[in-house]
């Protein structure tokens, strides 16, 4: 093999990486939508097991503005006492997570509440989840810096949580009135 057999197959190499980044960028932040997606589907799968699991209602609180999503175990008191050894300890009964670790780069579009079908506005949205299972209806949908959409349904009878590509609308385009769906 001579040097500039060598110096040819290293080139196209680096032409190929060059050419396949781009594409790697997108499918990267892509995933990036989709697990914090399923990672807020999943906080609240575990607030629905908890109410059910402990006989009373949680809650799961949106600080939309600042991406922070909280899971409230005992909503109702504001601490709560496990034994450490031979004292009491107080240790919030509450988990805060963050959207995206990055800031600004996804975000909550829209919630949007069944009870009263409208969109809220303020910063913090409360969703309850009780202990027959059932919960507060709504659709979350969070967003990316590329305007790429994940819906987040909590259906309000049974509780359970539909996670979708795109936003409502776009669901719609594609697959129709969610009645005619349903028959």
């Amino acid at each position: 093999m001579t040097l500039i057999e060598l110096l040819i197959v290293i080139s196209i190499l680096a032409l190929v990486i060059v050419v396949s980044i781009p594409t790697m960028k997108g499918t990267y932040r892509r995933n990036r939508l989709a697990g914090a997606g399923r990672e807020f589907a999943l906080a609240a799968k575990c607030a629905r097991r908890q109410a059910i699991l402990r006989n009373h209602t949680t809650e799961l609180r949106i600080q939309r503005k600042k991406g922070l999503y909280r899971l409230s175990l005992d909503p109702g008191r504001k601490k709560t006492y496990r034994g450490s050894g031979s004292s009491l300890e107080a240790r919030p009964m509450e988990r805060v997570r963050q959207l995206n670790e990055r800031k600004g780069d996804i975000r909550f579009e829209s919630i949007v509440t069944a009870a009263d079908l409208k969109e809220e506005k303020g910063d913090i949205s409360k969703i309850s989840f009780h202990r027959d299972g059932s919960a507060s209806a709504c659709t979350i949908v969070i967003a990316d810096a590329d305007d790429r959409r994940m819906t987040i349904e909590i259906l309000g009878a049974t509780g359970a949580v539909r996670v979708h590509q795109g936003s409502p609308e776009e669901q719609e385009a594609v697959y129709g009135p969610e009645e005619e769906r349903d028959s």
